[in-house]
């Protein structure tokens, strides 16, 4: 019979799972007086773990006993069940509190009982994931055992299995120390409970969430007092105990650790006990980004236990764990080039091109852009009397890369102005259909003395006069030139430009054309040297095919094709030369007879009308006979009949009278035309009407007598306008025959 003792030492017999006594026993017969008999007992010992059972026996022959040996405390008859308890402790940290480590250690400290003093032992331990029970392998893909030989020297005691492994891959596991103890190969007792804690050590695990404190986002404006809270989300750690959570700000882009003005790291502690082994602790920084346009901050978290680092989270590339100090650049050009010149008008296009850094992909933003004065730094308004404003949204795919604002505006009023583009960056944070959409401040490029922010608009204002006269006044001929100069302001030096020139009729308003019906116009292509000078167009037209007009240089100039400036200002008098017009009409003396007697004392009038003349400025108008039939000049004794006389008109515009006193009788039957020209103080032509067929400027001579009947009165009919005329000018006539005693024929001026 099996017994064993109760809670009081006192003997008791050992029960099955029904509860029925565990026996055995052995017949036999005896062939000698002594001998030795064997009895086994088949029982389930697990409920016995370090405990004993003493064999009770009694031999019997017949209904006889013979002989009974039941002593509880013979260790012959005694077999004891060795019972082991582990308690698995980090080395380092003499806790369970795991230290992650290539060079971890954990020792189990194994408490046994009833063993056998002076045997041999061998205790064996595998390391287990508490998770699933799974057996920890290292990275040859291999369980990660331990085990201690030892030889009792009390039937009671303790031996330690130490486990030597790279813990770095436990990351927020806890694991399970499994223990067998065992003699001679044969297992005697295990220890191999998942829900121990004691045989449990735990591994922790950290992970952070860095956010700018105004606006709970992973992006904060540049400012000298940037602030940013990492939230530090913990797991195994052990309840009780005290942790040191220290922060430090790297700079991803050089990873380095951010330096304040002291030349210190920027870094912050934070001590806590936790009251669950899952929590959070929070770390805040303040510090000065002004510097750190365009970087990335990372907050690296290290916990410490005793002052031995636990876990860490140093993930130069973990978005969690990022404040972007988003910065923009921007390059405003000419919306048609690369360059900074834009013409005026009423429709200009401005192309700001944003280049940013340090947005997060796939959030939305928006740029919002306005316009300044170079000079005065004020805003600049339209015509409506509100700013001038553009903006883009746009949902990036890479924290870098550009996108573009386009200003569309009326700019006529700022020939010769430079303005300055602002710009700002905002994060477009959702609120929802009810709430809408609130706007983040990210970054400001706003500077009046930025370069790249900045655009031209050229102003050019000209001056056009004939090159024979040197003045607004037009020579007459063919072949005349004019020369516009141009002076411009803010144009790009050492760049090729084109300055194109069309002449314009101001009374049509429309282009005076040539010959063959195309516009007048001219080119000058130049470099300049400085950003403002002048430049020259000169123009080449037959006046004698465009009298009585004022003509109107409109010029523009190019850069690559792209206007960059123009000014086409039909009134503008800086612009515009007068090409002067006469016309006749030729009469007798008393004003009306276009036919005369040819006889001694022949007088002809031929009444001028002149137009574009400069009031007060002295002209020479001559008159010359010619001869019809012959187109010469008319000659009275070899001598050409010709009149000269000067003028100042008192207005630009007006009759006047040249009398012609010959003896015509040479010229019966012959028609005279009177040519008149005018030139300038400086003797150059700039009038002419030499029509040989025009019949105003004709005067018929006859032999026979002259009947006047319904003949016009050309006296009457110019007398108001030259009686006119004489009341608001003065009109000094000096009239000569000249009977030079050269001859000397003129030919018909064409």
């Amino acid at each position: 019979t099996l017994m064993t003792v109760d809670a009081d030492g006192k003997a008791i017999e050992v029960l099955d799972k029904d509860g029925n006594i565990i026996t055995d026993h052995q017949k036999f017969t005896a062939k000698n007086a002594s001998e030795t008999v064997n009895i086994t007992f088949t029982f389930n010992s697990l409920a016995y773990k370090g405990k004993y059972v003493v064999a009770f026996e009694t031999l019997t022959r017949g209904d006889d006993v013979m002989a009974v040996h039941a002593d509880i405390t013979d260790e012959d008859q005694t077999v004891r069940f060795p019972s082991i308890g582990t308690v698995a402790k980090d080395t380092s940290t003499n806790s369970k509190q795991g230290l992650l480590s290539e060079l971890s250690s954990i020792t189990d400290t194994v408490n046994y009982t009833n063993l056998i003093i002076g045997q041999t032992y061998t205790v064996s331990g595998v390391l287990k994931n508490k998770a699933d029970s799974s057996s920890i392998l290292d990275k040859d893909g291999k369980e990660i055992v331990a085990s201690s030989t030892f030889v009792p020297s009390t039937n009671s005691g303790s031996v330690d299995v130490v486990f030597n492994f790279d813990s770095t891959m436990l990351i927020g596991q806890a694991i399970v120390v499994f223990e067998s103890l065992s003699q001679n190969n044969i297992v005697l007792t295990t220890h191999a409970d998942i829900t121990d804690e004691n045989q449990t050590v735990y591994y922790p695990k950290i992970g952070t969430t860095a956010l700018e404190d105004v606006n709970k986002i992973h992006e904060a404006l540049a400012s000298e007092t940037t602030s940013i809270t990492d939230t530090i989300a913990y797991e195994n750690l052990i309840i009780g105990k005290e942790y040191e959570v220290t922060g430090i700000l790297m700079n991803k882009e050089t990873n380095a650790p951010l330096i304040d003005s002291d030349d210190n790291v920027i870094t912050n502690t934070v001590k806590f006990t936790p009251t669950e082994t899952t929590g959070k602790v929070d770390v805040k920084f303040t510090f000065n980004s002004t510097d750190l346009l365009g970087d990335t901050i990372v907050v690296f978290e290290r916990i410490r236990l005793d002052g031995l680092l636990i876990a860490s989270h140093d993930d130069i590339n973990d978005m969690n764990q990022s404040i972007h100090i988003p910065v923009i650049t921007t390059v405003a050009t000419n919306n048609n080039t690369t360059f900074k010149l834009i013409d005026t008008g009423t429709s200009v296009m401005v192309n700001d091109t944003i280049n940013y850094t340090g947005l997060v992909p796939g959030s939305n933003y928006r740029v919002e852009g306005s316009l300044r004065y170079v000079d005065t730094g004020e805003v600049v308004m339209d015509s409506a009397g509100f700013m001038v404003t553009a903006f883009v949204e746009f949902t990036p795919t890479s924290s870098s890369g550009s996108t573009n604002v386009i200003f569309n505006f009326d700019a006529t009023a700022l020939a010769g102005r430079q303005i300055v583009l602002f710009e700002r960056l905002y994060l477009v944070q959702s609120g929802g259909a009810l709430q809408g959409d609130t706007l983040i401040l990210l970054s400001i490029d706003e500077k009046l003395d930025n370069l790249n922010q900045t655009v031209s608009f050229p102003d050019i204002n000209t001056n056009m006069i004939d090159v024979a006269t040197k003045s607004k006044t037009a020579n007459y001929g063919i072949g005349v030139k004019f020369t516009d100069t141009i002076d411009y302001v803010g144009l790009d030096a050492n760049e090729l430009y084109v300055a194109t020139g069309t002449l314009m009729n101001k009374q049509t308003n429309k282009p005076l054309l040539d010959k063959d019906g195309k516009p007048i116009q001219s080119t000058t292509e130049f470099r300049p040297l400085e950003t403002d000078g002048t430049v020259d167009v000169t123009f080449t037209l037959d006046t004698m095919n465009y009298t009585g007009i004022d003509v109107v240089a409109y010029e523009v100039i190019t850069r690559d094709g792209v206007t960059v400036a123009h000014h086409e200002d039909i009134n503008d008098a800086r612009q515009t030369v007068t090409i002067p017009g006469l016309s006749t009409l030729a009469t007798g003396g008393d004003g009306r007879a276009k036919t005369l007697p040819a006889g001694p004392n022949a007088t002809v009038i031929d009444t001028v009308t002149y137009s574009g003349l400069v009031v007060g400025e002295t002209y020479t108008v001559v008159g010359t006979l010619m001869d019809k039939s012959t187109g010469m000049v008319a000659s009275v004794n070899g001598n050409p009949l010709s009149v000269t006389g000067t003028f100042i008109p008192e207005s630009p515009s007006g009759p006047m009278a040249v009398t012609f006193n010959f003896d015509a009788s040479a010229f019966g039957n012959k028609v005279l035309v009177i040519f008149e020209e005018v030139y300038n103080k400086d003797h150059i032509l700039i009038g002419a009407h030499q029509d040989i067929n025009d019949e105003k400027q004709a005067i018929a001579f006859t032999t026979t007598t002259i009947v006047q009947t319904g003949v016009e009165d050309y006296a009457s009919k110019y007398a108001f306008t030259t009686l006119g005329l004489l009341g608001v000018a003065t009109i000094v006539v000096i009239v000569k025959v000249r009977l030079a005693k050269a001859r000397r024929k003129r030919k018909l001026r064409k």
